[in-house]
């Protein structure tokens, strides 16, 4: 919606709330999301893997889809400016052989190297799931953006992986007892009962809200 109809919201004077993913959403003076999107979530991630401890080479990997190049080229500008080498990965979407996908990444990331995912749950957990099968996860230092922070996710993954993945969470943690998130939790039960708690579903509430 961003990249096409921006230009007629600024036209006619609508004021647009949304949950962003292209860059547009984010440099329109009539748009405004509530979440900060691959690109910052992605930025967010990097910081995070480049704090733990990765010190040579920052690999990024996203779904190959129009748009995809803003998904990942902030973090990617900040790996530079911090003296690491960058390099993108994108991926046919859906994901049919995580193994290959998985080995790629850490692979080009190397010894000191970190990998930044930016994925939905499903597809990211396919490749979280095939590191681990490949005993893969203490060979970089992983993080990823938002989506990853979902209690599907973490059951999914278990205990192979605490402590081990560093993502970015845009909104509040799932277990946080404040108000508003409490508030979110007994919307969802009520109206979405069979959905598990996540950061794609809290940026739908903050929308409403």
């Amino acid at each position: 919606d961003c990249p096409v109809n921006a230009p007629y919201y600024e036209e006619v004077g609508y004021n647009v709330i949304v949950a962003g993913v292209p860059a547009d959403c984010f440099s329109s003076p009539n748009i405004a999301a509530i979440n900060m999107g691959p690109g910052y979530s992605a930025l967010g991630a990097a910081q995070f893997v480049l704090e733990k401890g990765a010190t040579t080479k920052l690999v990024t990997s996203t779904g190959r889809l129009p748009g995809s190049d803003y998904n990942n080229s902030l973090a990617g500008a900040y790996a530079q400016a911090n003296g690491l080498e960058w390099e993108e990965i994108q991926v046919e979407l859906p994901i049919s052989d995580p193994t290959s996908v998985a080995l790629d990444l850490v692979n080009r990331a190397g010894e000191g190297g970190g990998v930044v995912l930016n994925f939905t749950p499903p597809e990211g957990l396919k490749i979280l799931k095939a590191a681990e099968e490949q005993g893969l996860i203490d060979k970089v230092i992983w993080g990823s953006s938002t989506p990853l922070n979902d209690t599907s996710v973490a059951v999914a993954l278990g205990e192979a992986w605490a402590g081990k993945i560093n993502i970015n969470a845009e909104f509040s943690l799932l277990d946080d007892t404040r108000p508003q998130v409490e508030l979110y939790r007994q919307v969802s039960d009520e109206h979405n009962p069979d959905a598990p708690y996540g950061p794609l579903q809290q940026m739908g509430f903050r929308i409403g809200r």
